[in-house]
C-alpha cells in the first residue's frame, strides 16, 4: 500500500519536469523527419533508376 503514493509522487514530479504540451512539438518534428526523409530516399532511388533504365536503352 505505502508504493502508490511513491509512485504517484513520482508521476506528479515527471508531469510537473515534463508538460505534455511539450512533448507535441518533438512528436511531430520527429515524424516529419521520418516522413520526408523516407520521401527523399525513395525519390532519389526512383530518379537514379530511370537514369539507369534510360542509359540502358
Amino acid at each position: 500500500m505505502n508504493e502508490a503514493p511513491s509512485q504517484d509522487r513520482q508521476c506528479q514530479a515527471i508531469a510537473w519536469k515534463y508538460p505534455k504540451m511539450e512533448w507535441i512539438p518533438i512528436v511531430f518534428v520527429t515524424f516529419k523527419l521520418v516522413v520526408f526523409g523516407t520521401g527523399m530516399f525513395f525519390a532519389i532511388k526512383w530518379h537514379h533508376d530511370q537514369a539507369k533504365k534510360n542509359k540502358k536503352k
